[in-house]
């Protein structure tokens, strides 16, 4: 038998009209897959459904059950769209954006059915109703139109300062009738207040004098909030690289944790696909010949995972390391070619790697390893009992040189591996960085342990010959994110002040003895590049790839 309801024309009208407005914002976030869409549109008008049942079809709790039930289908097509993989975001930007964004929505939801009630139940009649929306639509444009301009969205600004104004002059026709003019103070003293206005005494406030004090100085609160928003938006954004052009990844899936472009059209990106249900992971290894706008798997490697930023580059080879449940082995991918190799050989814990003149150095489970570039070898060429740093080795005239962490003191000192000694009393903190310049120089980066700098990451030139080193720059108190990447004659690295903060891409020319520092993005993401003076990266939660011209300041 059917439900009585369903045969009505009102419940269809309503059923047609808040299926749309409740779920546009949640389609336009996760769509545009025509079958998440469907999906959307039936747990909507399921939960608007069960709401006119409950309801019984009164105005208010219709309104206020439609929209407590529509954050119900609300996080249950979040779990359908990840679960049947309807999305082209991953799981953690789509679990994360979606936690991020539900507030906004509820809110944007909530004004929806708000603004229904009053409607149906011809609230916004009334005078007073009139003047508090009338005043608040100017307050929020005046701060929707500093926030856009601040971060330069100028159709939006244009369209807020609009409904700014419109509001304003809707706010004095409202208090047209209202009386009175000249500002009203007041003077406190021991037992009393005094209300002045125009220089004389006045008996009492009232309503009407409030409304009156507003209509004067209400244009003055909007330009103070439009000015005070745009101040402290536009600081945020001053300094970004121009994000332009961008453009969405198509057919590239998974945490991307590495990321090489070779030129304009040739790149090569290192995924994890995780699924979070079946607790699997796929590495896969992905390339574009077309400037990365499509990407098609060059290899899959099941039940695998690649470590973030975790790899090093010889030549035009690129190289990594792949974990497959408690066992370790590299991948090289050729840059240019794409072909790629998998060692044959296994590690039982996780292998440092480093460019050892040419070849692969590994340093693994107290062995120091050298293997070939096609990863079908590996010898022996000696040993460690120290505790080595993760980042930062190098060969200098067949002596290997890295930073070891003492335990009991927490720091790091530079170590020659070959001979077995401390090569240089100077302590560091927080991981420091190793990288070859010559046969004889190198340049470290690291937090110098003196009493005025260890909170500050700096730049040396050292010799490994005389132990002389002296100071290239200061980058200020930032951390290194991951390795240390070169790209012609210049060396380049992520860096933020705290974990999961804005991030920064500074570039290193140690012929020049200089360097320059650009705000990179604030997403938390490692997948980057520099190649041919253009910064590419990644961002994990909007799917897309950003490129950047890096241009240096004119005194560098």
């Amino acid at each position: 038998m059917i439900p009585k309801f369903l045969t009505t024309k009102r419940f269809w009208i309503f059923e047609c009209v808040a299926t749309v407005l409740l779920s546009l914002n949640t389609i336009l976030w996760l769509g545009p897959n025509i079958e998440a869409i469907l999906l959307i549109a039936l747990t909507f008008s399921v939960s608007n459904m069960i709401a006119w049942v409950i309801s019984d079809k009164r105005v208010g709790s219709l309104c206020f059950l439609s929209w407590l039930f529509g954050g119900g289908a609300y996080v249950l097509d979040i779990v359908f769209i990840d679960w049947f993989k309807m999305s082209t975001q991953e799981s953690y930007p789509l679990i994360i954006g979606s936690m991020l964004l539900a507030p906004l929505f509820a809110a944007i939801n909530g004004v929806i059915c708000l603004s229904v009630w009053i409607i149906v139940a011809k609230i916004y009649k009334c005078v007073e109703f009139k003047r508090t929306v009338a005043i608040i639509l100017s307050c929020l444009g005046a701060i929707g139109a500093g926030i856009c301009i601040g971060a330069g969205l100028y159709w939006w600004f244009f369209a807020l300062v609009l409904i700014a104004i419109v509001s304003g002059w809707w706010v004095q026709r409202l208090l047209s009738s209202v009386s009175g003019s000249g500002v009203i103070w007041v003077y406190k003293s021991l037992d009393k207040k005094d209300w002045y206005q125009n220089g004389k005494p006045k008996p009492s406030i009232s309503g009407n004098d409030y409304l009156a004090q507003l209509k004067t100085f209400l244009p003055f609160i909007q330009i103070v909030l439009f000015v005070f928003f745009a101040a402290v938006v536009g600081r945020g954004c001053a300094g970004r690289v121009n994000n332009k052009p961008q453009w969405e990844a198509e057919g590239l899936h998974g945490r991307i944790c590495a990321l090489q472009f070779t030129d304009k059209s040739s790149a090569i990106a290192l995924s994890t696909l995780s699924n979070m249900y079946e607790r699997t992971d796929t590495a896969i290894v992905y390339e574009s010949v077309d400037g990365g706008k499509y990407w098609t798997p060059l290899l899959i490697v099941p039940q695998s995972t690649f470590f973030d930023n975790d790899f090093i580059t010889i030549g035009n080879d690129l190289y990594s390391v792949l974990r497959q449940d408690s066992i370790y082995r590299i991948i090289s991918v050729n840059i240019k070619s794409h072909k790629h190799h998998i060692s044959t050989f296994i590690f039982d814990r996780y292998p440092i790697m480093f460019d050892n003149d040419g070849n692969i150095g590994i340093l693994s489970n107290g062995r120091i390893l050298q293997s070939d570039c096609i990863l079908e070898h590996v010898d022996s060429i000696g040993e460690y009992s120290v505790n080595p740093a993760k980042y930062g080795y190098a060969n200098f005239d067949n002596n290997i040189y890295g930073f070891v962490f003492d335990r009991q003191k927490s720091e790091y000192q530079l170590y020659d591996y070959s001979n077995g000694r401390i090569a240089d009393s100077t302590s560091y903190s927080h991981n420091p960085h190793l990288v070859k310049l010559n046969n004889h120089e190198a340049l470290i980066i690291g937090h110098h342990n003196d009493v005025f700098e260890s909170d500050i990451l700096t730049e040396f030139k050292y010799n490994i010959k005389t132990q002389a080193k002296h100071t290239i720059g200061r980058f200020g108190k930032m951390y290194v994110n991951g390795a240390i990447h070169q790209n012609d004659n210049s060396f380049y690295f992520l860096a933020s002040e705290y974990a999961n903060g804005p991030r920064y891409i500074f570039i290193i020319m140690p012929n020049d003895e200089s360097w320059y520092g650009e705000s990179a993005w604030d997403c938390n993401t490692n997948a980057y590049c520099v190649t041919d003076g253009y910064l590419y990266y990644y961002d994990q939660f909007m799917h897309e790839f950003h490129k950047g011209e890096l241009q240096p300041p004119p005194h560098y």
